[in-house]
């Protein structure tokens, strides 16, 4: 074996103007090959996905409710609880409740009451305040898991 055999070794470390050999990276064919296979990725993607349509019943409504708005039961720091924004103390929850159903069974609406908490709520207030409104016999109750400053 001869290094004449490899061809001409000083040709491959010879600067890039002196190897004209013909040898070049051809970027159209591959710019073509790899439109083909994003064309085909895409295709058969809108191929596998089933655009149908599904009926779906949210439980969000209650029958009769209207526009009728929920009674809101905020609990904030120490006893004080806020019923549509206003200041109470957690001892006249059951009587507000019980007014606001009757009020709704007057006007024919579903009652309905959203219990939240402030940053200064104490989990046992809280408790205490769901109790209130299990007690009085409303059905639709929604606790609110997101953050609510005091009085809002």
């Amino acid at each position: 074996m001869n290094l004449d055999d490899f061809g001409d070794v000083n040709r491959i470390n010879a600067p890039i103007e002196e190897r004209r050999d013909g040898a070049r990276f051809n970027l159209t064919a591959m710019i073509s090959v790899l439109m083909f296979l994003l064309v085909t990725f895409v295709m058969f993607s809108l191929a596998l996905t089933n655009v149908g349509k599904m009926d779906v019943n949210i439980a969000g409504g209650c029958g009769g409710c209207g526009s009728h708005d929920p009674l809101v039961v905020q609990v904030s720091e120490n006893t004080t609880v806020y019923i549509n924004r206003e200041p109470y103390d957690i001892s006249d929850l059951p009587q507000k409740i019980a007014s606001y159903k009757e009020e709704c069974a007057r006007t024919g609406h579903v009652p309905r009451v959203l219990v939240s908490g402030d940053d200064r709520a104490r989990y046992a207030l809280l408790a205490r305040a769901i109790d209130h409104v299990k007690t009085a016999g409303i059905e639709h109750m929604v606790l609110e898991s997101t953050y609510r400053m005091t009085g809002r």
